[in-house]
C-alpha cells in the first residue's frame, strides 16, 4: 500500500541557507529513489527554521530501505549536523489517490 511521509526538520537557525542548498543537492537522487512516486520540501510560513519534506512511496518498506541507504552513505548523518532537533516522521496509508 502506498504511503506519504511527512518528515518534519529543526533547522539551526544560523544553518537554514546552508541546509536548503544540501537538500537541493541531495533530494534529485530521493526522487529517483525506487518507490518514490514525489516528493516536495516546504518551509513552515511562520517558522522559517522548520522545514518539512512531503513524499509518497510505493510502501513504508521501501522509504525504509530508502533511509537505511541515505544512512549507509552518510547522508544523514550530514543532514544531522544542519538541525537543532531529532527530525520526526509522520507516515500515512494512501486511501483514495483519486
Amino acid at each position: 500500500m502506498a504511503v506519504i511521509v511527512n518528515l518534519q526538520l529543526s533547522i539551526q537557525p544560523h544553518e537554514r541557507n546552508a541546509a536548503l542548498a544540501f537538500m537541493d543537492k541531495i533530494l534529485p537522487d530521493t526522487r529517483s529513489y525506487d518507490g518514490c512516486h514525489w516528493l516536495y520540501s516546504a518551509t513552515n510560513i511562520e517558522d522559517e527554521s522548520k522545514l518539512e519534506i512531503f513524499s509518497m512511496w510505493d510502501s513504508k518498506d521501501k522509504y525504509d530501505l530508502y533511509v537505511q541507504w541515505r544512512v549507509e552513505t552518510g547522508v544523514a548523518e550530514e543532514l544531522a549536523a544542519f538541525l537543532d532537533d531529532e527530525p520526526q516522521w509522520r507516515f500515512f496509508n494512501v486511501d483514495n489517490s483519486h
